[in-house]
């Protein structure tokens, strides 16, 4: 099958300069973790999604490299729809203030998150949705993007690339003609190939993707003999190294554009909408360094798990062991990417307004923790970290690592 892998950075590369005039017009970005502190941004949310302020710094546990640290101080900043809502004042523990020396970049940080602004990519993977499927999703998220705030700037990137494009903009009627001409371009379910869910068992040595590849009803030019001297289908692992590429690219270009964002100020995601990524346990230990590039633009990502309901348009020669596969692995490597990304994957079954409504109201409000550094934490190293709070119920959204900087 032949895969547009070469291309995949093509409609982040075009977004580029608009990104980066857009940039140039707005307050420079200077959120930046200062010598003695470490910055660290957590959303908190209840059973519904929806962020909890009024927290204070003795609420949070704070684990950085496995050692627990004091919370100097935590505010709730909220964005987008919430911004007329109350924000809770900087506090810390009791008995300690932030040092004069640690003040000003806490300052600087609050400063620059605390704006109303969003700026939200919606990055369409089309060549992981069946073919002419997602239309129904993409108009939902067209609509329901259509009643946010004018304060907020959407885009839209098409992944892998040569399809509908708009820099981030508050005219949403050039975001709703963009989404409504996208649908999904992948023809693995008519093709020979294996799909993602076999492919990606073959490789976790689970013995359903073969089952389910070669229990599979295939078109009339597939051959016929799916036997080991058959060189299309001898081995399943054949497909891996293609998965593999088109996952590290897809990661390429989500990174690239991370990076463009991060020149812009307020708060930056990116809103990924796919059926599905491969993922392997080689690719998964590559995930740390694709969460430390979003950690350097701060940029949070979340995606939007097309379900079965969307699929129906490309599976002709789907068996129901292959979508289950595909379901199960192609929704874990979304949840594992957005999950080093700050973020989380959220399923669209049916319709998707529930999942991007749940997106827009995880985004509307987020706190900034500033934690003393300690002399032990070595500038550029990645350190595993953990955030709780003593909100019985609550859910934490933060990054799974976190890159100390300064000296």
């Amino acid at each position: 099958m032949q895969r547009k892998l070469t291309g995949i950075l093509a409609s982040v590369l075009v977004l580029t300069a608009a990104i980066v005039a857009l940039a140039q017009q707005l307050p420079p970005q200077t959120f930046r973790s200062g010598v003695d502190l470490i910055l660290i941004e957590a959303t908190v949310l209840d059973k519904d999604g929806k962020p909890i302020a009024g927290l204070q710094a003795r609420d949070f546990s704070i684990k950085i490299g496995g050692k627990t640290r004091t919370v100097g101080a935590a505010e709730y900043i909220p964005a987008g729809r919430a911004v007329t809502a109350p924000a809770a004042s900087t506090s810390g523990t009791p008995g300690t203030t932030l040092p004069a020396s640690t003040a000003a970049p806490f300052e600087a940080a609050r400063t620059e998150l605390g704006g109303s602004n969003r700026t939200i990519m919606i990055a369409v993977d089309v060549d992981n949705i069946r073919p002419g499927a997602g239309r129904n999703a993409l108009v939902d998220v067209a609509d329901y993007v259509a009643t946010l705030p004018g304060t907020d700037r959407i885009g839209v990137v098409t992944l892998p690339g040569g399809g509908q494009n708009v820099e981030p903009t508050a005219d949403r009627a050039a975001v709703r003609a963009a989404l409504s001409k996208l649908a999904g371009a992948d023809h693995r379910m008519d093709s020979c190939d294996a799909t993602i869910g076999e492919a990606a068992a073959e490789a976790m040595d689970d013995t359903r993707g073969w089952d389910a590849f070669n229990s599979r009803v295939f078109p009339p030019r597939c051959p016929r003999t799916r036997f080991p001297g058959d060189p299309t289908h001898r081995d399943l692992k054949v497909f891996v190294p293609m998965y593999r590429t088109q996952t590290r690219q897809a990661l390429a270009a989500l990174t690239s554009l991370a990076s463009n964002l991060g020149a812009v100020s307020g708060r930056r995601s990116i809103v990924l909408v796919s059926e599905g990524l491969y993922f392997d346990n080689d690719l998964v230990q590559e995930l740390p360094a694709f969460g430390a590039a979003l950690e350097r633009s701060r940029v949070v990502l979340y995606a939007i798990h097309l379900d079965f309901p969307f699929s129906e348009a490309g599976s002709r020669f789907a068996s129901s062991a292959t979508r289950l596969l595909d379901d199960r692995y192609g929704f874990d490597g979304m949840a594992n990417t957005a999950t080093f990304g700050g973020g989380a994957a959220i399923r669209a079954i049916s319709r998707a307004t529930p999942a991007i409504k749940r997106i827009d109201q995880e985004l509307s409000g987020t706190y900034l923790l500033g934690i003393e550094r300690q002399p032990s934490d070595t500038a550029g190293k990645p350190l595993e970290l953990k955030v709780e709070v003593s909100r019985k119920g609550a859910d934490v959204r933060t990054r799974r690592n976190i890159t100390v900087t300064g000296k």
